[in-house]
C-alpha cells in the first residue's frame, strides 16, 4: 500500500484508487485522467 495523502493508490490483483477528499479531486475527473494518460486501474472510489 502506497499511502500519498490525498488520494491513496492500492496495488494487488488489481488496481483499485481511494480518493480521500471528492471536494478536491472528484472520482470522474480522476478516472479521466487515468484513461487519458493510458494508465491502467480497475476501480476509481472514495475512500471510506
Amino acid at each position: 500500500m502506497n499511502e500519498t495523502g490525498a488520494i491513496d493508490v492500492y496495488f494487488e490483483d488489481q488496481i483499485e484508487i481511494l480518493v480521500a477528499n471528492p471536494d478536491d479531486f472528484s472520482v470522474d475527473a480522476v478516472r479521466e485522467v487515468l484513461t487519458a494518460n493510458e494508465i491502467e486501474f480497475s476501480e476509481v472510489k472514495t475512500a471510506g
